[in-house]
């Protein structure tokens, strides 16, 4: 259920977990939000500093993750240097709060490996589905890559945001 490294859910977990939330938000025409988070300009850290860095900024980022997400939200790591968040009954404007927040102290934590400082930036991609909107996992997932993909191509260091 736990990814090894940095302790939030697995990839196959986070899955699940999305699986339910959305089952959930359909069955009783509640809003459902998401955001994948992803660390910009990553292969930088491990072609420059190894893969060690690499990993050990993975498990910083978990933390300031865990760290500015609210409670009820569900985080996991996705993929490699991505992060996905499910933010259950969660509109848009609420969303872009938590978003915001994660990104501003992403960019204000002094990430370190043996003592060298890394400047990190992360680039966010939310999406939120409104109450009484029908959908399934994969049009979750990839709504919420879509902006991601926006967000990167914005010139990254930012949320990138829309709803159904």
């Amino acid at each position: 259920m736990t990814d090894d490294l940095t302790g939030l859910y697995n990839h196959r977990h986070i899955l699940v977990e999305i699986d339910r939330e959305v089952e959930r938000a359909n069955r009783y025409g509640r809003t459902l939000s998401g955001m994948m988070i992803d660390i910009d300009d990553f292969k930088k850290v491990n072609d420059e500093y190894g893969h060690l860095a690499g990993d050990e900024l993975l498990i910083q980022m978990a933390d300031v993750l865990e760290r500015n997400a609210r409670k009820v939200d569900i985080l996991g790591r996705y993929a490699g240097d991505e992060f996905f968040v499910i933010l259950p009954e969660t509109e848009l404007e609420a969303g872009r709060i938590v978003a915001d927040r994660i990104q501003r102290n992403v960019g204000a934590t002094a990430f370190r490996y043996k003592g060298i400082p890394m400047a990190v930036t992360v680039s966010i991609g939310l999406f939120s589905f409104p109450a009484h909107q029908k959908f399934n996992i994969d049009t979750f997932i990839n709504q919420a890559d879509q902006m991601l993909l926006g967000a990167k191509r914005a010139g990254k260091n930012q949320v990138f945001a829309g709803r159904g």
